[in-house]
């Protein structure tokens, strides 16, 4: 996770992750941790999330600026983890509709 994390320096915990800020643009991001046990499992959601990151920006959506994967392995056993950083946006939904309404 260390090269991932060069760009951003981390803010703050809340509920969904990890709150990232980028160290030269100042935008905010989410950082979503995900554990397997099973590498099968952890595969399979490696792909659809670079997929997913790949795919056209939806408007509406959050979109995923980067994934990376890690294997930790120990002597019988293995750990695997995604993590995904994703667009945080920094005004709420109300102020949105708010804003196009005026």
């Amino acid at each position: 996770m260390g090269e991932l994390l060069q760009a951003y320096s981390v803010e703050s915990k809340c509920e969904q992750g990890r709150l990232l800020k980028h160290k030269t643009s100042k935008e905010t991001f989410l950082l979503k941790e995900v554990s397997f046990m099973d590498q099968e499992e952890y595969r399979r959601a490696l792909e659809k999330y670079r997929s997913k990151r790949k795919a056209s920006p939806k408007e509406n959506l959050l979109n995923i600026v980067e994934v990376e994967g890690r294997v930790k392995t120990n002597f019988c056993s293995g750990t695997y983890k995604l993590y995904i950083i994703y667009e945080y946006p920094t005004i709420t939904l109300q102020e949105e509709i708010q804003a196009r309404v005026k």
